[in-house]
C-alpha cells in the first residue's frame, strides 16, 4: 500500500544532480522530456499557455544531452 509504481520518479529525482547523462541511456527519451518540461513549467510558476514551448525546449535540451540523437525520429 505504501509503495506504488512511481519508483522511477524518486530514482530520477535522486540522481538528477549526479550522472544524469549516463543514466539517460536507461530512461526513455519521452520520460526525460516530460520531466524536463515539468521543471521548466515549475520555474515559470505553472502559468498556463506555454506548455508547448516548455515541451519543445525540453525536447531540444534532452536531444543535446543525448548527443543530438532523436530516438523518436521527429525532425528539428
Amino acid at each position: 500500500m505504501g509503495k506504488n509504481n512511481s519508483a522511477g520518479q524518486a530514482r530520477t529525482g535522486d540522481k538528477q544532480q549526479g550522472s544524469q547523462a549516463s543514466d539517460a541511456a536507461t530512461i526513455p527519451r519521452e520520460q526525460l522530456i516530460s520531466e524536463a518540461a515539468y521543471y521548466k513549467a515549475e520555474q515559470r510558476g505553472f502559468q498556463p499557455g506555454n506548455e508547448m514551448a516548455d515541451w519543445f525546449e525540453a525536447e531540444a535540451d534532452v536531444d543535446r544531452m543525448l548527443g543530438g540523437s532523436s530516438a523518436a525520429g521527429g525532425g528539428r
